[in-house]
């Protein structure tokens, strides 16, 4: 995904999904900066959050403009990966958590929400 962009991200998933009644699926980098020590970033999007759905073995989660910046370096020539992860639990209290996942995070050349 590119900074700055608003990509919807599917996830296969080896269990059926639609039985979550309660589900985050996270996203974590960290966040480089010139003069300061890194820090661990997260956006986390939850079931009944627009743009998060939860079919059959499927879920996709839309992220905004700002969840992507958010995510980001700010030190603009860093190429990074985000870390993803997917935790749920049905209404039978059973608590599932996928393995954690990595995806490239690209820079952009010119920072800020268009």
């Amino acid at each position: 995904m590119y900074r700055g962009t608003t990509p919807t991200i599917t996830i296969n998933c080896d269990i059926d999904v639609s039985e979550f009644v309660t589900m985050w699926v996270t996203f974590r980098t960290q966040q480089l900066a010139t003069y300061a020590p890194p820090k661990q970033v997260e956006v986390t999007k939850h079931l009944g959050d627009e743009g998060v759905d939860a079919t059959d073995k499927v879920v996709t989660v839309s992220l905004t403009q700002a969840d992507t910046l958010l995510l980001g370096s700010l030190s603009p020539d860093e190429e990074q990966q985000v870390e993803v992860q997917i935790r749920g639990r049905t209404e039978d209290g059973r608590a599932f958590a996928s393995n954690i996942m990595t995806a490239p995070l690209s820079r952009i050349l010119k920072d800020g929400v268009i």
